[in-house]
């Protein structure tokens, strides 16, 4: 029999780590709920566990990063006897149905996600990676990843794949993660039906912010340098470079177009 657990990895767990909690209570009230709080605000994260006593929080002094934040509450959740984990950004909100439906998707072996409802790239239904543009997008049926803000992983997927890797520190943590998965041979699935709502955005502004706009061209680069095959790394950091050199003159933000050649210079060198 399934066992599962949710792990929520937050930033200043807030108001939206206590619905995404709330939300999972009600789809699924017999799992366990990890709430790990990156940066925690001791006061603010205290105060969702008063009110859910059953959720076990998992703060954090400083922000290690979404993916050192999900190994951490993954390993925990394992170690305590879960068959599956579903990992949640905090501002995804899953739908009654939902942990049932991925569990019989990934089944004992392999991993799976849902569509999310959104506005723009906040929604998703399926993902696909453009080698020759160093880009992970989304496309309708595609597993080429599955989104982390919203996976469910078996524990035998886990243990052929291996944790998250820690130095992408935010985005494309999830691509390297299901790319390494593909090539252990585990499953990928796709829901293809609304499961959860993603908000999107709620921690680094998506689109918005100098964090977003940092780590999403470093992490292009770096997902390139890491996977990229024959011809296409040097494909992709040419047109990258080429992005790069009109940033300037075309962003109406010069903090976000400085962002951006921050993070692809981090990657061309990290």
């Amino acid at each position: 029999m399934a066992r599962p657990a949710v792990v929520i990895v937050a930033f200043h767990a807030g108001v939206h780590a206590r619905r995404c909690v709330e939300a999972v209570a009600m789809d699924h009230p017999t799992a366990t709920i990890y709430l790990v709080d990156n940066e925690s605000r001791p006061d603010q994260l205290q105060a969702i566990l008063d009110d859910h006593p059953d959720v076990i929080g998992m703060p954090a002094e400083r922000n290690p990063g979404f993916g050192a934040g999900a190994n951490r509450g993954i390993e925990q959740a394992l170690q305590s006897g879960a068959t599956h984990v579903l990992l949640l950004n905090d501002d995804v909100y899953v739908r009654p149905g939902c942990i049932a439906a991925l569990i019989g998707a990934a089944g004992e072996e392999g991993a799976a996600s849902p569509w999310l409802a959104g506005d723009g790239d906040a929604a998703y239904r399926g993902g696909v990676i453009d080698w020759e543009r160093g880009f992970a997008g989304h496309q309708d049926g595609a597993t080429d990843y599955l989104i982390g803000g919203c996976l469910l992983l078996s524990r035998r997927a886990w243990e052929r794949t291996g944790p998250f890797d820690e130095t992408f520190f935010l985005y494309c943590e999830d691509v390297d993660w299901c790319l390494r998965a593909r090539t252990a041979g585990v499953p990928l699935s796709v829901v293809p039906v609304e499961l959860a709502d993603h908000e999107g955005g709620a921690s680094t502004g998506a689109g918005h912010s100098t964090t977003w706009a940092y780590w999403w061209s470093r992490n292009r680069i770096r997902l390139i340098r890491k996977h990229g095959r024959g011809s296409a790394i040097k494909t992709a950091l040419r047109q990258l470079a080429s992005t790069a050199a009109g940033l300037l003159s075309r962003d109406r933000d010069a903090r976000i177009a400085m962002a951006r050649l921050r993070g692809i210079a981090s990657g061309l060198l990290s």
